[in-house]
């Protein structure tokens, strides 16, 4: 249940978020945008959240761990506040608690990456299907390199269009949430994986930001850059074995 409730909140959420440049805009939309946006979120971005979650929970149950997801209330009320006036959104739904009485770095990083590597099979597999579809309509292949159909242009539901858009979005966020949680710092997956093997923290880095490259995703690039760059300043001031230590 408290899964459910965080896919339809973020799909709702990022609805109303993306739904016009004025508050107005966005919480009065008409019945097309609205339902289009939607199906558009629900199906490209809730499953990159719930999945990598589920990436962790299941390889900790693997190593004996108890492991449980648990929706975050008041990050969900949050999302909602600041995409409704600001147009943003901090997409906070929950996380999977571990408790275990000792476990290995090595333990740690593979559950740590568990999740980014879903993130990552679930991008490919995207680009594979959107792949096949430009084929079949003809249209080429990503031929410039950056989105062929606007995410967010409204069109027909359920069209050819629409599934192209939700697999290029898929592949987007997906490969957008496997980066970003390998920046190397608490609480994010990277503090825990680059600890235990700084081959495969570099390596989902190197494929994940591929991704997003081969699709335009030129700014995130630079983004998820920037952010690693703070992650690694953090553990030269701090201390990296230690500061990825704190907690889970």
């Amino acid at each position: 249940m408290e899964i459910l409730i965080s896919v339809l909140a973020i799909s709702l959420a990022l609805t109303l978020a993306t739904g016009g440049t004025t508050i107005g805009e966005r919480i009065f939309q008409s019945p097309e945008t609205f339902t289009y946006h939607f199906f558009l979120f629900l199906l490209a971005v809730s499953p990159g959240f719930v999945l990598h979650e589920m990436g962790h929970k299941f390889t900790a149950i693997k190593f004996g761990c108890f492991a449980q997801f648990k929706a975050w209330t008041a990050g969900l009320v949050f999302m909602f506040i600041l995409g409704i006036f600001t147009g943003f959104i901090f997409a906070a739904p929950g996380a999977v608690y571990i408790m275990a009485p000792y476990l290995t770095k090595k333990e740690r990083g593979l559950i740590a990456s568990a999740g980014p590597f879903v993130n990552i099979i679930i991008a490919v597999g995207a680009l594979v299907g959107v792949t096949l579809l430009l084929a079949f309509a003809g249209t080429g292949i990503l031929e410039t390199g950056e989105f062929v159909i606007n995410p967010f242009e409204t069109g027909a539901l359920f069209s050819m269009s629409f599934w192209i858009q939700v697999l290029l979005f898929t592949a987007f966020i997906n490969a957008f949430l496997a980066a970003f949680n390998m920046v190397p710092m608490h609480p994010l997956d990277g503090g825990k994986v680059i600890n235990w093997s700084f081959g495969v923290w570099g390596a989902t880095v190197l494929v994940a930001l591929g991704i997003l490259f081969v699709i335009g995703g030129f700014e995130a690039v630079s983004f998820i850059l920037m952010i690693m760059a703070f992650g690694f300043l953090l553990r030269a001031l701090f201390g990296g074995a230690a500061h990825g230590r704190r907690g889970f």
